[in-house]
């Protein structure tokens, strides 16, 4: 990623919101890019790529589209907007790849690792979520034109808060996050009493970590540190985008797999 502007404050300490309710936070200024804040770079993505923003940086003025919610346990960026390319000296263009690519810098800069269902995790432990983010374009033809769309759906910590807090903690668990130590604690679970046990594993097919699906099968064997499981339900779509549906025709399907690719269902 190439040099970018100095962060400027977007979030005053005065407007946060210490209830279990939230707030929606309009930047004062024009966003600027970030190396190290996800919910920073995501405006300014958004703001450098609108076609809309490009004329508000022309005309002055800042729309609510910016805006990022803001908790007493996350911080939260959920946008999509038409992103055509247009004429203008500071438009970004960003592919897919290079869309995706400013957050996995981003997390490699907080000493983070991206992990597959896409949370930002601590790359010392992996228990803790630094930041969910994920990216889409689409295009969508309306009257025979092409239009190309963009969006960005970021989580990360309340203002002033870090990836240790335990409100944070506690919301990405909501979020299905599960940390290593967890994960390994319920590995040996199962290789130890895991017989009969039910078990899923998560299928993301959306850009917010509730969009998922699951596959679901009990615990028929273990041996040789790994766990035979016999599927019962299987999810259908694993695409990224559009919802996951539940494929029922696998009773007669086992597999024999890592515990820790497992998590022991609710």
């Amino acid at each position: 990623m190439k040099a970018r502007h100095a962060l400027i404050p977007i979030l005053g300490a005065s407007a946060l919101l210490l209830s279990g309710c939230f707030s929606t936070l309009k930047p004062a200024v024009a966003p600027q890019s970030s190396t190290t804040d996800p919910i920073a770079e995501a405006q300014y993505i958004q703001y450098h790529t609108s076609t809309r923003a490009n004329a508000l940086i022309n005309f002055g003025g800042l729309d609510k589209d910016y805006a990022v919610e803001e908790t007493a346990s996350h911080r939260m960026f959920d946008h999509v907007w038409l992103a055509n390319p247009v004429i203008f000296q500071d438009h970004l263009t960003l592919d897919a790849v290079q869309l995706e690519a400013r957050f996995s810098e981003i997390c490699t800069n907080l000493r983070g690792a991206v992990t597959d269902e896409g949370w930002c995790v601590d790359a010392a432990t992996r228990n803790y979520p630094l930041f969910w983010a994920k990216t889409n374009q689409f295009s969508r033809d309306v009257q025979g034109i092409a239009n190309k769309y963009s969006g960005i759906y970021v989580l990360a910590p309340a203002s002033g808060k870090d990836h240790k807090d335990p409100l944070w903690l506690a919301f990405a668990k909501g979020q299905g996050f599960l940390g290593r130590d967890e994960r390994r604690e319920q590995a040996k679970e199962m290789l130890k009493d895991g017989k009969g046990v039910m078990v899923c594993r998560t299928v993301t097919h959306g850009m917010k970590p509730l969009w998922r699906g699951q596959d679901k099968g009990y615990i028929e064997e273990t041996a040789n540190k790994r766990v035979k499981i016999r599927i019962f339900e299987s999810v259908k779509d694993r695409t990224t985008y559009g919802g996951a549906k539940a494929r029922k025709d696998v009773n007669n399907e086992t597999i024999w797999d890592r515990p820790d690719n497992w998590y022991i269902c609710e």
